[in-house]
């Protein structure tokens, strides 16, 4: 599975199977809880953008990394979530076999 979005003037390619997994995952929990959660003008914090990817001990108040089998799913998972906030429009997903071309 592949997909392809505009990140600014970038246009941006994902076709690893994890990354793009966890991407589209988050991204739909965004639309379905986060979104709603948000108003308008409201300010994010690093906590709330650390709790994307991470918890938080409350014996200490530091952070570790919540469940990922992979970085690229770790990372898959936080841009998911953030391209709700910066890129609301669908993402072309484009089902793919075998190799493609880069």
């Amino acid at each position: 599975m592949t997909i392809q979005m505009q990140w600014g003037a970038i246009p941006v390619r994902c076709d690893n199977e994890r990354f793009v997994r966890a991407f589209l995952q988050r991204r739909d929990w965004y639309f379905e809880f986060y979104r709603t959660a948000l108003n308008e003008g409201e300010v994010l914090h690093d906590d709330d953008l650390l709790r994307l990817v991470a918890v938080q001990d409350k014996a200490d108040g530091t952070w570790r990394l919540d469940e990922f089998d992979s970085v690229e799913e770790l990372l898959g998972a936080f841009l998911g979530y953030i391209s709700g906030l910066l890129h609301p429009e669908d993402i072309p997903v484009q089902e793919t076999c075998g190799v493609e071309e880069r």
